[in-house]
């Protein structure tokens, strides 16, 4: 699996300014994390699980355009479900400091679970709604960024955002073709879009 983790990820991840050492091993950990909990967990359909790496991880690379190496960026990755992109965005930005929350508990504690696991100092899981945030999340606030794949969930993000944390970015996964700028594997077909919201 180390093979397909860098021959997926590898010329990705280097174009976009590398990622510390050991960046490989610890996203094969997360990813049989994944597949291991997904059966008790609803984290990613089965079928996401089976491709976790081409459908899950590498579309998560996107957000590495918004946070270059070395900047100690305070992102919140909103519905963050398994822990996407909240995770891999910490193992390949370790100076970020990245929160994610969700309103599922049994996400939240396998998040949990994924950054004791994974060694993932500066992150932090929250169990909760956006629009009504736990203390333990407002309490880290302000961010600068927020990101978010869940779908159609475009107004609620924006107001939660006006409500309690004005000044962050919103940034949300979209289809190619639909955002500020489609993402893909270097020479390969877009597989997704990231779209600004606001801020």
């Amino acid at each position: 699996m180390s093979e397909s983790i860098l021959d997926i990820l590898g010329p990705t991840v280097e174009d976009l300014g590398g990622a510390p050492a050991g960046w490989v091993d610890r996203l094969e950990r997360y990813a049989d994390l994944v597949r291991e909990r997904n059966q008790a967990v609803n984290l990613v359909s089965r079928r996401s699980a089976d491709r976790f790496v081409e459908g899950q991880l590498l579309p998560c690379l996107a957000v590495l355009r918004l946070v270059r190496p070395g900047t100690p960026v305070r992102v919140l990755d909103v519905g963050t479900g398994g822990g996407l992109p909240g995770i891999p965005l910490k193992i390949l930005r370790p100076e970020t400091r990245v929160d994610l929350v969700d309103a599922t508990r049994k996400k939240v504690d396998f998040v949990r679970e994924a950054i004791e696991t994974l060694g993932l100092g500066g992150a932090v899981a929250h169990w909760g709604r956006i629009e009504d945030p736990p203390p333990s999340l407002r309490e880290r606030a302000p961010f600068e960024l927020w990101v978010s794949r869940a779908v159609g969930e475009d107004a609620r993000l924006d107001r939660a955002r006006r409500e309690w944390c004005p000044d962050a970015e919103v940034w949300v996964f979209c289809p190619p073709g639909t955002g500020e700028f489609d993402f893909g594997a270097p020479g390969r077909s877009p597989v997704t879009a990231l779209r600004k919201l606001s801020g």
